[in-house]
């Protein structure tokens, strides 16, 4: 995989719900591109955002990234998010990001997709009904 690739893909399930697939770490200007597209979802919704980021390939190391991630989580329409995968390094920047938001309880990691399907139907069980996760996450 060439650095010309994007090192993340984002995709609306619904329109409240974003799902972020990492394939890799991303260098630094994806990072900034990246809080930018979740500054912009943000800012762009009259509803509160939620959001669903498959780390088993890659995630944010940045601290200065993370720590401005955990600010956009107090976004009044920042409705909850959560992530998965089993990596050890992975749970370690999750965690500072935790620590860095404002709603910890509304923000939770998991080792699997189901996990983070089950947190995200007690937040929003009509959204996500609609959706067909095993076409989704492989």
């Amino acid at each position: 995989m060439g650095f010309c690739d994007m090192s993340y893909d984002t995709s609306f399930l619904h329109p409240q719900l974003l799902f972020i697939v990492w394939k890799r770490n991303p260098l630094l200007s994806e990072t900034k591109n990246f809080l930018k597209t979740i500054q912009e979802s943000l800012s762009n919704t009259t509803q509160p955002l939620y959001f669903m980021s498959d780390l088993r390939h890659g995630r944010i190391m940045d601290i200065r990234a993370i720590s401005e991630l955990g600010k956009l989580s107090e976004h009044a329409l920042w409705g909850g998010s959560t992530a998965f995968s089993q990596s050890p390094t992975t749970r370690i920047f999750v965690s500072n990001f935790q620590q860095r938001s404002q709603n910890k309880e509304r923000n939770l990691f998991f080792n699997t997709p189901e996990e983070s399907i089950h947190f995200l139907t007690g937040m929003i069980p009509d959204i996500i009904s609609q959706i067909d996760w095993q076409a989704i996450i492989p």
